[in-house]
Formats: structure tokens, C-alpha cells, sequence
């Protein structure tokens, strides 16, 4: 690897121009406070950039939105279908929400409605393309859920005692 000569020769580290190390942009000095670690066409060209744009600016990380979870059966959310209803107890309620990625999550244990029914059906905006079927925790048995396209999120298989949401995700689409 060559030796790095700084910016434009000698022993120069940071463009000519402000002094920047008491603002944000200090922080890209730092890091190239250590050229070494970086290309010498890259220890040249970024201060270059980053000087000559006026409306740079390092920001603190913002962390994406994530919407709180919906819960089924509460006054006005979507309601069970049948006699579907929580589970209870310390055990997570019915529930669905979106992430920052457009991943539609549901979660939650429900119980006593019969199974091949409709536990709920996801609005608009949480439902997937085409039909989705999921493996589920069921009394101990193998239990299966279908989302479709409709929203309707079915028990096909399993034992009503007590169906399990948690752990499914799909991809939003409409």
C-alpha cells in the first residue's frame, strides 16, 4: 500500500478552509485524522465534498418509526371472527402491527373458536399478495394458520384450546 501524503503533499490532513473540528463535521476529521485506514483518493476527495456542500450535516441516528401493535377485539379495533377470543391470563393478546419495512408482524394466543374459521381479517394496508400459510404452536399439535388476500387470517388446522400467532410475518401489500 503506498504511503499516504495527506492532502496534496507534506504533512497537511484536512482541506483548506474553516476550521471545522468544533462542528459536525469534525467528526470526519477525525476519522481521517488516521489516513491510513482509508485510500489516498479518498482521504483527498471527501473533505473536498464536504466543504464545498453548504448543507452537509452529521445528524444523530434516527431511529425509524414503528407503530404500535393494533389489538384485535379491543373497542375500536377489528373485531374476532366467531367465538375466537384472547387466550388471557399473562399470555399476549391478538395483535398485529407494521414495521419501518413495510413487514407486516402478528403475535399473540387465541382460543375456543373453531378451527377452519376466521380469527380475524387484517384491514386494508396489512394484507398479503397471495395466500400465506404458516406453521403454529397448537396445544401441542401441529397447527396451521392461513393469511389470504382478503385479510382473513384463518385456524386451519390445529386445537382451539389454544392457537398461537406469535412469530408470523408477511410482506405488505395491500
Amino acid at each position: 500500500m503506498a504511503k499516504n501524503t495527506g492532502l496534496g503533499g507534506g504533512d497537511t490532513r484536512r482541506a483548506a478552509g474553516p476550521d471545522l473540528t468544533k462542528t459536525s463535521e469534525g467528526l470526519v476529521n477525525r476519522v481521517l485524522s488516521d489516513p491510513a485506514l482509508f485510500p489516498d483518493t479518498f482521504v483527498a476527495w471527501l473533505p473536498k465534498v464536504l466543504y464545498g456542500n453548504v448543507n452537509f450535516q452529521v445528524l444523530k441516528p434516527q431511529l425509524p418509526v414503528i407503530e404500535n401493535p393494533h389489538l384485535v377485539g379491543v373497542t375500536g379495533q377489528i373485531a374476532f371472527g366467531g367465538t375466537w377470543v384472547n387466550f388471557g391470563g399473562q399470555n399476549e393478546p391478538a395483535r398485529y402491527w407494521i414495521d419501518y419495512m413495510g413487514i407486516v408482524h402478528l403475535g399473540g394466543i387465541v382460543k375456543t373458536g373453531v378451527i377452519t374459521t376466521t380469527i380475524f381479517t387484517l384491514p386494508a394496508g396489512y394484507r398479503p399478495q397471495y395466500t400465506m400459510i404458516y406453521a403454529v404452536a397448537s396445544n401441542g399439535v401441529f397447527g396451521v394458520c392461513t393469511i389470504n388476500p382478503d385479510g382473513t387470517v384463518v385456524a386451519t388446522a390445529g386445537n382451539n384450546t389454544y392457537f398461537s400467532l406469535s412469530g408470523i410475518t408477511l410482506r405488505q401489500y395491500a
